[in-house]
């Protein structure tokens, strides 16, 4: 009962796709199907690029090291700075934190 249960559940993206499209083409013209499928490209596509960015951007960001003196204004870098000391002051090495 579960092997055709796991049947119907692979195929079931295919059968609401061409109940969507007899249903669009019975009720209005061939060119919203156009249309629909334009949407659904850009959002696949969307939700890829985010994917990609989430994943792969964040990565890349937490692999280069720029100096702080690069990213942070004065009063930050001081901040830093007294957090960083004080780490070591307790034993907190930097890879634990």
């Amino acid at each position: 009962m579960f092997k055709f249960t796991n049947y119907v559940m692979l195929f079931a993206p295919i059968g609401r796709s061409a109940r969507d499209g007899a249903f669009t083409i019975g009720t209005q013209d061939r060119g919203v199907l156009v249309n629909l499928g334009k949407l659904s490209s850009h959002f696949t596509f969307a939700t890829e690029f985010i994917f990609v960015v989430l994943v792969f951007g964040h990565r890349c960001v937490h692999s280069v090291r720029l100096p702080i003196r690069a990213i942070l204004p004065r009063r930050a870098r001081a901040r830093v700075t007294g957090v960083r000391k004080h780490k070591q002051r307790i034993g907190v090495n930097e890879s634990d934190a």
